[in-house]
């Protein structure tokens, strides 16, 4: 589990999901060391030697905007009938 500077979950990390739970393909793919902070001209050198790492980062990140978008409509329709 991914804890924060005051020790609980997900707190004060930018690489959590839902729950405070670090998803799965973050844990492979690390942005650490494509991304300078404050050197764009290195940032950019880093993508172009890294391109697959790159993609499989932005892909692995697509897919879990669809995961949480299909959970929320999910949710949705479950609970409708809470709603009337």
């Amino acid at each position: 589990m991914d804890l924060g500077a005051n020790g609980r979950p997900g707190a004060g990390s930018g690489n959590s999901g839902p729950l405070g739970v670090t998803p799965p393909p973050a844990r492979f793919v690390s942005r650490d060391g494509i991304i300078v902070s404050g050197d764009a001209a290195a940032t950019a050198t880093n993508i172009r030697s890294m391109e697959s790492l790159w993609r499989f980062g932005v892909a692995s990140e697509f897919f879990l905007l669809i995961c949480g978008i299909s959970l929320a409509l999910i949710f949705c329709v479950l609970l409708r009938p809470v709603e009337r």
